[in-house]
């Protein structure tokens, strides 16, 4: 079937007008995904004052300050430790000074095995722990630890 000249420009028209279509929706169909973020002290292996609050990782103690939840871009749950004035994952029994509502991290820290865990029925993995930090001479090596989530 051949198409008249005359509607030539009309079809080239529905024709880019259908990719630009195609093009907006596959972009907007973007994956959602968790990062969390967490401040770190690394610690030396015979410090067990936080011991309750330590990330292990690569035969490492790191005491965990802040706590940053995103959810794609946006910032949904910060926690610090300078704030309430002590460590924000300190996970000691129910009977102790730092009880709070941190009970939905213990296994993340008591059960944490390798650089894959579950939080929350939610297996989350350590995509890296940035080596560029700023070092203090009190209180040891800060790190950053950024964890992510992806989900459909």
């Amino acid at each position: 079937m051949k198409i008249d000249s005359k509607y030539n420009g009309i079809v080239l028209a529905v024709f880019v007008l259908l990719i630009i279509v195609v093009v907006v929706v596959v972009r907007g169909a973007k994956t959602n995904y968790y990062t969390i973020i967490m401040d770190a002290q690394i610690r030396g292996k015979n410090d067990d004052h936080f011991k309750d609050c330590y990330l292990k990782w690569n035969g490492n103690n790191y005491l965990i300050t802040d706590y940053y939840r995103y959810k794609n871009d946006d910032l949904i749950e910060y926690k610090s430790a300078t704030s309430s004035g002590f460590a924000v994952f300190n996970l000691t029994d129910s009977n102790s000074f730092y009880n709070g509502s941190r009970d939905r991290y213990k296994k993340l820290w008591y059960k944490q095995k390798s650089d894959n865990f579950e939080l929350d029925n939610e297996k989350f993995k350590i995509d890296y722990i940035n080596k560029d930090t700023v070092v203090s001479n009190i209180d040891g090596t800060f790190i950053k630890v950024v964890i992510q989530k992806f989900v459909d």
